[in-house]
């Protein structure tokens, strides 16, 4: 029942609601590939070395798949030998056949580094040629971060020292080192470890430069006797600031001292008692001198006094 009165003022709305699948711009129309992650095994990459990329491929588009999808891989940049980067039994362009909407494809390459290249992030450029349903071509392009860090050498020469040592008496340690890479090493330092009391124990070198080279000696002071096993210790911080440790060992036989032999009567076996005359020429001779001297002088002065008092005669 309607009141006659308000039946003019009633009116009814009925709203249909219309989904446009293309009012959302290029997200639904244009098709995106990217990708969406990347990381490498080993996660340091090594001049020199091998390592392996892991790449997800993402089709962004929510309802148009990508489909003929090829993909190159080039670098910014090229030392005297070439690409920094080169690929391990594959070439550097590959290809997939379809990516579903917001679907994801994984591809694994194997990449080379060469020996030469510097310590730092270089920069790979994806190239991504592909093509959506209606066969509508796409270029596109993704870049790729790749930090490259030189091997650290640092080479160890000879320890120097004698297989023997003495409780309380120092034993000398040496050794010379080198750097045989490319890169800096930082915060060397050199030190002696092992139970026993040290003189020189450590040595700290700073950074130190490639083609370096530098030698250090301690001494260890051994307190007890036996085998002693100690090490020459050496750290550092390579060019990614992780700390690297290195040890060369040695081992000392330590002995006591050897007693000092007394000789009866105090004295020394060979030595004979001066005779008298011997210390009557002992205590003679330096005096002899002396008198010598003084005789010598006295006769100096006087020839000095006569030639002085002719040449007052002269001059009168």
């Amino acid at each position: 029942f309607v009141d006659p009165d308000l039946r003019d003022s009633l009116l009814q709305t009925i709203g249909v609601f219309f989904f446009n699948r293309d009012d959302s711009g290029d997200n639904i129309s244009t098709p995106k590939l990217i990708i969406d992650r990347y990381d490498f095994s080993p996660s340091i990459v090594k001049a020199g070395e091998n390592f392996q990329m892991n790449l997800s491929f993402f089709n962004t588009n929510k309802y148009k798949s990508v489909k003929n999808i090829k993909i190159f891989l080039t670098a910014e940049e090229e030392t005297d030998s070439g690409s920094v980067f080169t690929p391990v039994n594959s070439s550097n362009t590959f290809y997939i056949d379809s990516i579903a909407p917001k679907g994801k494809v994984d591809k694994v390459i194997t990449m080379y580094t060469i020996p030469d290249a510097k310590a730092k992030t270089y920069t790979l450029t994806a190239n991504f040629e592909y093509e959506d349903s209606a066969a509508n071509p796409y270029k596109s392009e993704e870049l790729i971060g790749v930090p490259v860090v030189q091997q650290s050498k640092l080479d160890l020469g000879e320890l120097g020292y004698q297989t023997e040592a003495y409780i309380g008496q120092q034993a000398p340690i040496s050794i010379e080192f080198y750097n045989t890479g490319k890169v800096t090493l930082y915060n060397l330092m050199v030190k002696l470890e092992g139970n026993f009391q040290t003189e020189n124990g450590q040595y700290f070198v700073g950074n130190f430069a490639s083609g370096g080279n530098d030698y250090y000696e301690g001494y260890v002071i051994p307190q007890e006797a036996g085998t002693l096993n100690g090490n020459v210790v050496f750290t550092f911080e390579d060019s990614t600031g992780q700390e690297q440790e290195m040890k060369q060992p040695f081992s000392l036989n330590v002995v006591d001292m050897p007693p000092f032999e007394e000789f009866p009567d105090g004295e020394m076996p060979g030595f004979e008692e001066p005779s008298l005359m011997s210390k009557i020429l002992k205590f003679l001779i330096p005096g002899l001198i002396v008198i010598a001297a003084i005789v010598g002088f006295i006769i100096f002065r006087k020839r000095r006094a006569k030639k002085h008092e002719k040449d007052l005669e002269i001059d009168e």
